[in-house]
């Protein structure tokens, strides 16, 4: 939509979500949305919506398959060892509190975003989207997982990722071992040290 922008990036690009506060223009939020992805016609209109129902919290959609689009390919979730090695897939009927989402499409408000200092640098394009929810959890900020259909984003998998598949493999165990080590403790922590070698 012209009205609002153009979307461009590599990996993820960030559209700015505008709103009108007095006379002039006011940012909202940022939403940042994979290169990989396609979105219905509602897409922007739906955000619109949902960042006026819940202007303070973070939030995400359901991720779909692109070319199986009943299929859910990423729904966030809960915190256990799982997350660490394997996507979420749980069907949500309604909007829900959950402590991960994923960073495919992600809506955070702007005032949230500089709080919390946006995506920490050092993850390799894996895990900052859940070390951003967990986050905002403890800094007392929701984290939700929105099923709308006009929000849902459908990802093509890895057709972002122009590498060597061990360059790629290389950046997942980095990102998860310190994922797991700012946010797992105990007897996860000490799995994914095992599992990772």
């Amino acid at each position: 939509h012209t009205r609002y922008g153009t979307v461009t990036g590599v990996q993820t690009c960030a559209l700015p979500i505008w709103g009108r506060g007095g006379d002039a223009p006011r940012r909202h939020a940022r939403a940042f949305l994979n290169n990989d992805t396609v979105v219905g016609e509602r897409f922007i209109e739906g955000w619109h919506t949902a960042i006026r129902r819940h202007p303070t919290a973070i939030m995400s959609p359901m991720i779909t398959y692109a070319n199986t689009r009943s299929r859910i390919w990423h729904s966030g979730g809960r915190k256990t060892i799982w997350p660490t090695f394997m996507r979420q897939r749980r069907g949500y009927a309604a909007t829900t509190l959950v402590k991960l989402v994923c960073g495919c499409c992600l809506v955070a408000p702007v005032a949230v975003w500089r709080r919390l200092d946006g995506f920490d640098v050092r993850f390799s394009m894996y895990f900052e989207d859940f070390d951003l929810s967990l986050q905002a959890r403890q800094a007392g900020i929701d984290v939700l997982l929105l099923p709308d259909a006009d929000l849902s984003v459908g990802h093509k998998v890895s057709r972002s990722f122009h590498g060597q598949p061990w360059h790629k493999e290389r950046l997942l165990r980095r990102s998860r071992c310190l994922f797991a080590s700012r946010h797992y403790s105990g007897l996860v922590l000490a799995a994914v040290r095992i599992l990772e070698g």
